[in-house]
């Protein structure tokens, strides 16, 4: 059933202009194609980077595959999101389990990205805190499964590290966030110049 064109409207101009950015960038493949109009009517309105517009329209057309590594190996140099170094290859890993499907998350919180001294240390820490959840818990033989399995999942990130080749989290953490990299990327081409 398509919604009130009006009512959407209303609903945008009553939200800030970073929430209506995160939207733009990160939620566009939720929408009804309605509710996209109506957003980047909005975008337009306010006077918001037009660049938005490409972020929107990647997420619901996608890129070809060679475009796609194009943007991976341009995120690999990009400043690392937690510490800002430029001089090491970004990577992503998943730290716990996905959200369940039915999740209202639109970025999974448990892939996360780093250069590798602080994805090292973000391994350092899940690590201590699986075998610290393991021995401290009364019931520990049940727990001792998962955490076989985040050891042998920290085992392989760790390896990744080592060898510095992308992690296959990386691509999804990528597919994730494909209208906000995208406009990162044009934002970084325009300081560039041609």
């Amino acid at each position: 059933m398509p919604e009130d064109p009006n009512a959407l409207r209303e609903n945008y101009r009553r939200l800030s202009d970073r929430r209506i950015q995160e939207i733009a960038l990160l939620e566009v493949r939720e929408l009804r194609s309605e509710a996209v109009q109506v957003l980047q009517a909005e975008i337009e309105r306010r006077g918001l980077p037009p660049e938005l517009h490409a972020g929107i329209e990647v997420q619901l057309r996608g890129l070809a595959d060679p475009d796609f590594q194009e943007l991976l190996a341009w995120f690999r140099r990009a400043p690392c999101p937690e510490c800002g170094r430029r001089d090491t290859p970004l990577n992503a890993f998943r730290f716990g389990d996905r959200p369940p499907p039915d999740s209202e998350l639109s970025v999974d919180p448990t892939l996360v990205a780093g250069c590798p001294d602080c994805l090292r240390g973000m391994l350092r820490k899940a690590e201590r805190s699986t075998y610290a959840g393991c021995l401290t818990l009364p019931w520990a033989w049940i727990g001792l499964g998962r955490t076989m399995r985040d050891l042998n999942d920290l085992e392989r990130a760790e390896a990744v590290l080592r060898e510095n080749r992308p992690g296959p989290e990386l691509a999804e953490y990528v597919h994730d966030r494909i209208g906000a990299l995208v406009v990162a990327r044009l934002r970084d081409l325009g300081r560039q110049g041609p």
